[in-house]
């Protein structure tokens, strides 16, 4: 998914040490994941789509614990 423009608050990150790494987002009442890669030399930004703070919370739960899909 693109990212889409606005003000956003990263509220938690995992390390950037990896070939990828995430970010809880947080913007206008909503919250979604971000995801950094490198690929081929150069960054790739991806977006999980905007949902309420209580599901996007779980997810970024079981991303933390490996749990996630």
């Amino acid at each position: 998914m693109r990212p889409q423009a606005g003000r956003v608050r990263v509220r938690d990150y995992t390390c950037d040490c990896q070939s990828s790494w995430y970010e809880l987002c947080q913007s206008g009442g909503v919250r979604f994941i971000r995801r950094t890669s490198r690929r081929g030399g150069r960054m790739v930004v991806e977006e999980c789509q905007r949902e309420s703070v209580a599901r996007i919370d779980a997810l970024w739960a079981k991303l933390l614990t490996g749990a996630a899909r």
